[in-house]
């Protein structure tokens, strides 16, 4: 492989990772605001660090889900322009960068804290379930991915070492179970 051949692969690479979806993983700074904890530099520090732990995370997954679901991604006329069901991405390459960024993330939140590592370990299984089969039993669909959200809230808030509300976790799980519901089901 030539040097010019690296940018093209780069660039299919980082758009593999779906860096749009990266701002979902806000939500592990909501108890830093919550708890009034944002002008406390260690305690912004490390939810930055839950943030981009959880980015790394969840990109290695959107690798493995596109590997999964490639042959139908060439069917779509959307998703048929992603790196790897266009082929412009090996699925070798990706997921080789899926279990060095997996790894990597695991590892960074077993230093940090262990219930952060359990909390992304937790996350990683139940979101690769979600790729490999969740994803088409109605309903569970839905709750897996509302309770997505959830765990970040909830690795935002043992990260900062503060007590989340069980009010605001279940809130933000039947909000966005219900958000997720109406967008699937609406008529565009």
């Amino acid at each position: 492989m030539q040097t010019s051949d690296l940018i093209p692969l780069t660039s299919y690479l980082f758009l593999a990772l779906r860096p749009k979806q990266w701002i979902k993983n806000l939500l592990v700074f909501a108890p830093l605001f919550f708890a009034k904890e944002f002008m406390n530099t260690e305690s912004v520090l490390l939810a930055l660090y839950a943030f981009v732990i959880f980015c790394f995370t969840a990109s290695s997954i959107y690798l493995v889900n596109d590997i999964f679901d490639r042959e139908n991604d060439r069917k779509h006329p959307l998703k048929k322009n992603r790196p790897i069901a266009s082929g412009k991405l090996s699925v070798k390459i990706a997921l080789a960068a899926s279990v060095l960024l997996l790894t990597a993330s695991i590892a960074a939140a077993f230093y940090l804290k262990t219930i952060l590592g359990i909390i992304i370990l937790a996350y990683t299984l139940l979101q690769l379930s979600y790729s490999a089969i969740l994803k088409h039993i109605i309903l569970v669909d839905l709750m897996v991915i509302a309770i997505g959200f959830v765990m970040r809230i909830y690795a935002g808030a043992e990260i900062i070492y503060v007590e989340v509300s069980h009010w605001l976790l279940a809130l933000t799980f039947f909000l966005l179970f219900f958000e997720i519901l109406i967008r699937k089901f609406s008529i565009s």
